[in-house]
């Protein structure tokens, strides 16, 4: 593959994936590491999404700085720092092809969940209780790069204004962003072909979280929620054949 092709494939997706965050403050990798890692090695995509998920989170925090649920952001982002730490080293431990099959499931599972919202609806629990989910998205978030599922399954059901959901998101994934990217780096995961792609992609991400943060209020949740449901599906089951 060519360094061209390498860049439009990661340009188109990364674009699309981080529109999608900024809609919505979650699934920017969600979206983007199953699809690149059908082109490319998941130890090798997972990094450059860490950086760009980082970024990303710099760009809305200012926008979002005031719509915050500190509460909820406390409990989940101490389980998060501490499951990231050991979602990192699974990175390091565990074979490429391994990891693919297991994020393949992940992405399924949660395209499920998105897909028949209504059927995993629970009743709003203890705050305490972010610390587990946080721990859970902190693994997902070092191992994949994508956090999200647990914290945004629980935090969705705790917070019920979306404005307020979508500002605590983006920040717990702001902090553990930094946080997962200092591992990755002190741990020698990052290498310089993968600074060299991040350097192209910041003009396709703020391209494409300008766009999605101008237009988040008028597109509807449950087109939203369903669309991102059956593209996420498709990918988990290309990523498992």
């Amino acid at each position: 593959m060519t360094l061209l092709e390498l860049i439009l494939i990661f340009a188109i997706i990364i674009f699309l994936g981080y529109f999608i965050k900024s809609l919505t403050g979650f699934a920017g990798g969600l979206f983007s590491v199953p699809f690149l890692a059908i082109f490319f090695d998941i130890k090798f995509v997972v990094p450059i999404v860490s950086i760009i998920d980082m970024l990303s989170g710099f760009i809305l925090f200012p926008s979002i700085k005031k719509h915050i649920n500190k509460n909820e952001l406390l409990f989940v982002l101490i389980g998060a720092l501490i499951g990231t730490a050991i979602g990192t080293y699974f990175l390091k431990a565990i074979a490429g092809d391994t990891l693919k099959l297991l994020f393949g499931i992940f992405v399924i599972i949660f395209s499920l969940k998105m897909l028949f919202e209504k059927y995993f609806f629970f009743n709003k629990i203890k705050t305490v209780f972010g610390i587990f989910f946080g721990m859970l998205g902190g693994m997902a978030g070092g191992m994949f790069s994508t956090n999200g599922p647990p914290i945004v399954l629980y935090l969705g059901h705790q917070v019920r204004n979306k404005q307020i959901l979508r500002g605590t998101l983006i920040t717990i994934f702001l902090v553990d962003s930094i946080w997962r990217n200092g591992l990755y780096f002190f741990t020698g995961i990052f290498d310089n072909s993968m600074y060299k792609v991040v350097l192209f992609m910041i003009p396709v991400l703020v391209v494409a979280t300008i766009i999605g943060s101008k237009i988040h209020l008028k597109l509807s949740e449950e087109i939203y929620r369903k669309t991102v449901g059956t593209i996420l599906l498709i990918s988990g089951i290309i990523l498992l054949i």
